[in-house]
């Protein structure tokens, strides 16, 4: 039942990208990655964390082969009611509340890039609302902005955000992805698939093939999914052990 459920709104999601952008096209699937150092490579993550444990790996390697490569948060991952109980020994209950997590996931996500090997100049930040992405991309396009259960912001709330004050509209933030493409003109792209259970990761996927289509661009692109039940298996780290 789950499966068909998810089954049909990657249909929906789809078709909705393909009678709004119908330029887009499929992603061809690749398991072998090979770089250079002609390549300028751009990681989308829809929350702080989603690229180091996505994409740890492909980040050294890019790096390694001498490629460029920029990755772009989405969101600043300040809907996260679980983490600051565990961490910082505190329930967020108040809109400033939640945007100082947004803060702390951000220069998280620096502290984290820093260790891969990248440089301030090679992260940008966008800060749309964690947990609205969906909801912006079928709902919101040039309508009354989105505001944010938590954070109660209708614009980009964060200084460090490369669009502060951005109305969080579907609109405004394809362009922001545009921009960046459009500057960086990526040779490789990777973000997340459809079949990604969180609805961040999979309007993250259908922001990126929209953006793609609009500029006529027709990198290589890559796929990862990190909320899927029952995968990865084993769920520890086993390099030699088959899943």
């Amino acid at each position: 039942m789950v499966a068909a459920l998810v089954l049909s709104a990657a249909m929906f999601a789809s078709a909705f990208i393909m009678a709004r952008f119908p330029s887009a096209v499929a992603p061809v699937v690749q398991t072998d990655v090979t770089m250079t150092k002609a390549d300028r490579v751009l990681v989308l993550s829809p929350h702080p964390d989603d690229e180091s444990i996505a994409c740890s790996g492909l980040i050294q390697h890019a790096l390694e082969a001498g490629a460029q490569v920029r990755v772009l948060w989405m969101t600043a991952g300040d809907h996260n009611i679980v983490g600051p109980p565990l961490f910082w020994r505190t329930a967020p209950v108040t809109p400033a509340q939640f945007r100082d997590i947004g803060h702390k996931r951000m220069q998280e996500a620096k502290n984290a890039a820093h260790v891969l090997g990248l440089s301030s100049n090679d992260l940008i930040f966008l800060g749309y609302p964690d947990g609205g992405l969906s909801d912006i991309f079928m709902n919101v396009w040039t309508s009354k902005p989105y505001r944010s259960g938590v954070t109660n912001a209708a614009s980009v709330p964060y200084a460090e955000s490369t669009v502060a004050g951005q109305p969080q509209t579907a609109m405004n933030l394809l362009t922001d992805l545009e921009q960046v493409m459009t500057s960086f003109r990526p040779t490789i792209v990777v973000y997340p698939n459809l079949i990604d259970f969180h609805p961040d990761h999979q309007a993250t996927e259908l922001f990126v093939i929209a953006a793609l289509a609009d500029l006529h661009l027709s990198p290589q692109r890559l796929e990862y999914v990190v909320h899927v039940p029952g995968w990865p298996r084993p769920l520890r780290y086993a390099p030699f052990v088959d899943a």
